[in-house]
């Protein structure tokens, strides 16, 4: 899905392009241009071959009922106005009775043609209709752009991150939002993943340049930082920014241990980066083009493990060898497309936003924390949904999500887009007791 705030999500342009590296070995030659005669009248020109597309087009013949390559390639093919291709994935989707409803603001014109209309319904019906979540509160400033969200158990205060306007806002038990970093204070980036530690009193924040956020300029461009707050000053403690020419980063969310230590995922390098304790640089723990957009990251048996969700799944990784494997699931249970995620003792909770419209899913993990042994689907078909969720926090026994961030809503400007329809972003909850 794409999106002018984080230039796609959850696979940016950058980041589709280490799916080069992943399916297709580099090629080179010059694309052959179309010529017209004086007498005929120009035809709109073919979009340049695109070797990332190709690679995933051969991942497909090798395997071709894998949903997350055809909904990729479905996305993708409209962007490029290849209508045939696109009706011809979608078809292939619905045959396969893929249950995530199409998010139809991904395929821009065609979801106006017919055909489209047809199969996008047909897919439609698989996706099951859960509804478990209860309005918590409501963010009225309607051009915020929230992505990130955490709680803070002392105070029992939300605070929200905005990628638009480049601030934090607290919310606390009467649902009413002040601002907690003011917008662009601190040169402030646009904010995604936050965490608290409640022990430390402090609040780490994720942020990069969007080209959507106000202020933005290209000396901006691929710059990611970290944010370090006192949550009872509001002060800024320290800021690391990681900035390096020629390369894009795009720190996404985070995990803390006990010890102070903080992980940090780097979408756009594929990386996972730590600050350790009384340090004050960054390491990386694995290094740029390890992952497909890594997302969503938590950690288990007390920091020993990280869990990190990127484009094509989950990933464990053993902290104290590296030893990187997937999280492995029972066939039909889906793992990719996650961009939130928490963890709830031996349960997994995820938000779902990168394979069609979303979900919150929880995943039931085995007693080895290695094996998904049951899916559960705690909120699908919401109408909300249309406008992205995004990540979520564990609290008051819930799960607290951002139901509708309004990323696809606005134009760089913050002008409301044609044919879109934003409206305040809301947080929902969605109780976590067993079923």
């Amino acid at each position: 899905m794409r999106s002018l705030f984080l230039d796609a999500l959850p696979l940016p342009a950058t980041a589709l392009a280490l799916l080069v590296a992943i399916f297709l070995p580099a090629c080179g030659g010059a694309p052959a241009l179309a010529t017209t005669t004086a007498k005929e009248a120009p035809a709109k020109a073919a979009p340049p071959p695109d070797p990332m597309l190709e690679g995933l087009k051969r991942a497909l013949a090798d395997n071709p009922n894998d949903g997350v390559l055809l909904s990729t390639l479905a996305e993708l093919s409209a962007e490029r106005g290849e209508r045939a291709e696109t009706l011809g994935y979608l078809e292939r989707l619905a045959a396969l009775r893929w249950p995530f409803a199409l998010l139809e603001s991904s395929f821009g014109e065609l979801r106006r043609d017919p055909a489209f209309r047809d199969v996008a319904a047909r897919i439609g019906k698989n996706e099951p209709v859960v509804r478990r979540s209860a309005p918590a509160f409501t963010l009225d400033e309607l051009d915020l752009v929230p992505e990130g969200i955490t709680h803070d158990p002392a105070t029992d205060t939300f605070y929200v991150g905005s990628i638009r306007h480049r601030k934090i806002v607290a919310v606390g038990k009467d649902g009413k939002a002040r601002d907690f970093v003011r917008s662009a204070e601190d040169d402030l980036l646009s904010v995604l993943g936050m965490k608290v530690d409640a022990a430390r009193r402090h609040l780490w924040v994720a942020t990069f340049a969007s080209k959507g956020m106000k202020g933005f300029s290209t000396e901006m461009k691929g710059m990611a930082a970290l944010f370090q707050y006192d949550l009872d000053k509001g002060a800024l403690l320290r800021k690391i920014v990681w900035k390096r020419p020629g390369e894009a980063h795009l720190f996404n969310d985070i995990a803390l241990t006990a010890a102070g230590d903080v992980f940090v995922t780097d979408s756009e390098a594929g990386s996972v980066l730590a600050l350790r304790a009384g340090t004050d640089t960054l390491e990386e723990v694995l290094p740029a083009g390890s992952f497909v957009y890594p997302n969503g990251i938590v950690l288990a048996e007390g920091g020993a493990r990280l869990f990190v969700a990127h484009w094509r799944g989950v990933a464990m990784i053993d902290l104290k060898s590296r030893d990187v494997r997937p999280l492995e699931a029972p066939a039909g249970v889906v793992l990719a497309g996650i961009d939130g995620l928490a963890l709830d003792g031996r349960r997994l909770v995820a938000v779902q936003n990168g394979l069609g419209r979303a979900r919150i899913t929880r995943y039931h993990l085995d007693e080895g924390l290695s094996r998904v042994v049951r899916e559960e689907i705690l909120e699908s078909g919401h109408p909300l949904f249309d406008g992205i969720p995004t990540t979520g926090v564990i609290a008051r026994g819930s799960f607290y999500y951002l139901a509708n961030a309004n990323l696809r809503g606005f134009d760089e400007q913050g002008r409301p887009k044609p044919g879109e329809n934003p409206r305040p972003s809301q947080v929902l909850a969605v109780p976590l007791g067993d079923p």
